[in-house]
Order: C-alpha cells, then structure tokens, then sequence
C-alpha cells in the first residue's frame, strides 16, 4: 500500500450522466474526484477545497465555462483546468475564445484554458 497523494479532481458539468462518466474515468486512473452540477456551486466547493484539476462543461446555465474558469485560476492559480463541450469544436463560444487566444484545443471536444 503506498502513501501517495491522490490527484484532486473536480468535474463541473450540468448533465449528471456526464458528471458520471467522468467521475467513472478519473476513478479507475486512480484520482480522488468531485463533482458539481453548476459553476456557481463548484465556487461555494472551491472556498473549502483545492483540487489539483478541474474540467467544466463548456455550455452551462447562469455561467459558461469560459466564465467559470478564469474565476477558478484566479482562487487557484496552480490547479490546472480544462474546458469539455459536446457542441464540438465549431460552436461560436469555443471560436471566439480561440480567436481572443483564451483557449486552445484538439479536434476532441476537450479544449484547455491557455
């Protein structure tokens, strides 16, 4: 048994099937994960804890996660943090982010604040 530090992962996604999936996939790479269903509420987790990564969904009610995620690198500098959208890599939000140089991404649904 070893005495390593698990790597903290937060999922923020508003479709719980998703938050799931994820969970299921950051478990079985042995991560210690979390989830919230809305940014808002990933904010009020964010006062009490710091994970090592947190992934947003692109398209949220209230607060996309282009909003979200700078609000999170400027609480938690280190963690790293990644944008998901299952509107592909064409939507106008995801264009015009790339286009002001806020994210980059790969032809994966997975785009990654810069």
């Amino acid at each position: 048994m070893t005495n390593d530090p698990k790597i903290r992962f937060l999922i923020v996604d508003d479709h719980q099937s998703i938050r799931k999936l994820c969970m299921t996939v950051g478990a079985s790479l042995g991560f210690d994960c979390r989830e919230a269903e809305s940014a808002e509420a990933a904010l009020a987790f964010l006062e009490t804890d710091s994970p090592d990564i947190v992934l947003a969904d692109l398209m949220m009610p209230n607060m996309s996660g282009l909003e979200f995620l700078p609000r999170v690198k400027q609480m938690l500098p280190r963690s790293e943090t990644a944008i998901m959208t299952g509107h592909g890599w064409n939507s106008s939000c995801c264009c015009n982010a790339w286009k002001k140089k806020s994210v980059w991404w790969r032809r994966t649904s997975f785009c990654a604040i810069a």
